[in-house]
């Protein structure tokens, strides 16, 4: 499938099953929805190694290179460009949405529910767009990173890999957009940062 036919079906179908997870969750709030959202991490890592004829199961799937307009990013600063843009474009549309009559409920439930819920706010509505505007974020990064690493299996997406990306999101700053960016760049960083600094200290200090 062409790559800018498989990358919305992506944050479509994400944004279903995130949906779809939103409304069991509705009730559930703090520690006990992030275990109800790690559980679902379990459930579709079961899934998609059973599941063969779709997803290859614990064999994986290979996957080509990503192809726009005839030319194929197949080199690291071509992908990385198009990774740049789809963030920017990203951050701006999230950063457009909390402008907006939409962004101003989620801010009113997060801080507030029951003032929310006062002030007209359906809950049950923006809480479970919210899960699906998140989710299809999440779909159109993990299709980036299906083509980067150019081979998917189930076993890439432990609940190690959602803790790291909590982990990210709480170093950033929960409640901020730029919270993702920078706790993303301080998780990946810092460890090149820690191998290129050892190589400049006494044996004794790397050791």
């Amino acid at each position: 499938v062409p790559f800018f036919i498989s990358l919305p079906v992506a944050a479509l179908v994400s944004a279903a099953l995130g949906w779809v997870l939103g409304l069991p969750a509705l009730r559930l709030k703090g520690i006990y929805l992030a275990i109800a959202t790690l559980a679902f991490n379990v459930i579709v890592e079961e899934v998609t190694a059973r599941w063969e004829g779709l997803t290859g199961g614990n064999s994986g799937l290979h996957l080509k290179p990503i192809e726009l307009f005839g030319v194929k990013l197949d080199g690291d600063a071509g992908f990385y460009y198009l990774c740049l843009a789809l963030t920017v474009l990203s951050v701006l549309a999230m950063m457009n949405l909390l402008r907006s009559p939409t962004g101003r409920a989620f801010v009113a439930i997060r801080d507030s529910e029951i003032s929310a819920s006062c002030m007209g706010v359906n809950l049950a509505t923006y809480k479970t767009l919210s899960f699906a505007i998140s989710a299809a974020l999440a779909g159109i990064g993990g299709a980036l990173y299906a083509h980067k690493v150019s081979f998917i299996s189930p076993e890439q997406f432990t609940l190690l890999q959602s803790i790291e990306l909590v982990t990210i999101v709480i170093l950033g700053g929960v409640g901020f957009i730029h919270g993702a960016v920078l706790g993303a760049a301080f998780v990946i960083v810092l460890p090149q940062l820690i191998s290129i600094a050892k190589d400049y200290l006494p044996s004794n200090v790397a050791g």
